[in-house]
């Protein structure tokens, strides 16, 4: 069986994703795609025949005291399934604070194998200690000039709580498999850690303060890889939300890759926002618009924009089937301009935030309920193929 997409889908879906190039690297036979003229042919064969309950992830995206909205989701869904993150998915993966979370929400508790593990942390837990500490993170620097001169915030109080949530776990010791977006400064291209993955030999601890050192906001990670032989080995990376805000299309052309038999109408995707704009830039205004102009806007937009045209490409990656089953669900809240800053930490607007986030989840209250059911079932038990 063959699952066929024009041209202009799949490149759109890997320029989304800005890995064109990486995207179709078949060095290691993992990828398949065959030139058909005017259309390509995504290989999904052998197929395995699993309904609802087959291959479900999730994805998070970044957006700094803004994911307190997806911890909330998060929280409500394990409320509802009275199961945990690691229970209802095969895999979670996010950009920025999403990778945080992510990767949080897989930590294992025990020593022993982490696949058979229980995950440390809770959807509830994760939630209180971002509610508690987010004021603590965004502690300005000084002479920083509101991140003009350099980094906006001293990264200390962030490392602290990384540490706190991790301390010298391994990256690939996770309940699930966990992806994690951040970008390489020095080679100037994305570097993507995944647990299934022996060159993701980090610290979780690393990997995490690399996906979050949000550009302007906190310094880039400069550390050694586990397996460092030399000082050449330094790694320089910076927070994803370059080149995948939305990492929805990387996770799943890396689920497709690692779970290849499973066809695409099996799948469950659960792409969660940050929240997106509503706020107009108009013309009269932005005309004569320079560089001051532009930059409190830049940031917001660039990412704002590739979430948008990601979630674009995910609504016709994954339609609904003629069943009627649903397999993409994304939620992601529209924002006025005064909610739409990275590091208002206020107890205000963290409470605005969460009220935010519980409006959309009711004014959506039958397709919440439908996902929930689907993840109420016990997951599909499928062998991965790397």
């Amino acid at each position: 069986m063959r699952v066929y997409f024009s041209k202009q889908i799949l490149l759109a879906i890997v320029m989304a994703a800005n890995l064109e190039g990486f995207a179709m690297e078949s060095d290691d036979g993992l990828t398949d795609i065959e030139d058909l003229g005017d259309d390509f042919s995504l290989k999904l064969s052998p197929l395995i025949n699993i309904d609802e309950d087959g291959l479900r992830y999730a994805s998070l995206d970044g957006g700094g005291v803004l994911g307190i909205m997806q911890i909330e989701f998060l929280k409500k869904l394990e409320q509802e399934t009275e199961k945990s993150i690691s229970q209802m998915f095969h895999g979670i993966g996010g950009t920025s604070i999403g990778a945080l979370i992510a990767r949080a929400l897989t930590q294992p508790l025990g020593q022993g194998n982490p696949k058979t593990s229980e995950a440390r942390y809770s959807a509830s837990m994760i939630s209180d200690v971002m509610r508690s500490k987010a004021a603590d993170i965004f502690e300005t620097e000084r002479f920083s000039c509101w991140g003009v001169l350099k980094p906006k915030y001293n990264p200390t109080n962030l490392e602290t709580i990384v540490a706190d949530f991790f301390g010298d776990t391994p990256f690939h010791r996770t309940t699930i498999d966990t992806l994690v977006t951040s970008y390489d400064l020095t080679r100037r291209a994305p570097h993507i850690f995944k647990s299934w993955d022996s060159r993701s030999a980090v610290l979780a601890y690393d990997a995490v303060l690399s996906a979050t050192a949000a550009e302007t906001y906190f310094p880039p990670r400069h550390f050694l890889p586990i397996r460092a032989r030399s000082d050449s080995d330094f790694l320089t990376l910076a927070d994803g939300g370059i080149f995948a805000n939305n990492p929805t299309l990387i996770m799943s052309l890396d689920m497709h890759r690692r779970y290849p038999t499973v066809s695409l109408e099996n799948y469950t995707v659960l792409s969660l926002g940050t929240g997106n704009t509503i706020t107009p830039l108009y013309y009269d205004n932005m005309r004569n618009a320079g560089m001051l102009k532009w930059a409190p806007n830049l940031i917001e937009t660039f990412m704002g924009g590739q979430s948008a045209i990601t979630s674009y490409m995910a609504d016709a990656l994954f339609p609904n089937t003629k069943d009627g089953h649903q397999s993409y669900y994304r939620f992601d809240p529209a924002l006025d301009q005064q909610h739409m800053f990275f590091d208002n930490a206020s107890e205000h607007n963290i409470t605005d935030l969460l009220e935010i986030e519980e409006r959309l989840i009711e004014s959506r209250d039958a397709e919440f309920k439908k996902l929930v059911s689907i993840l109420k079932k016990p997951k599909a038990d499928i062998v991965p193929k790397i």
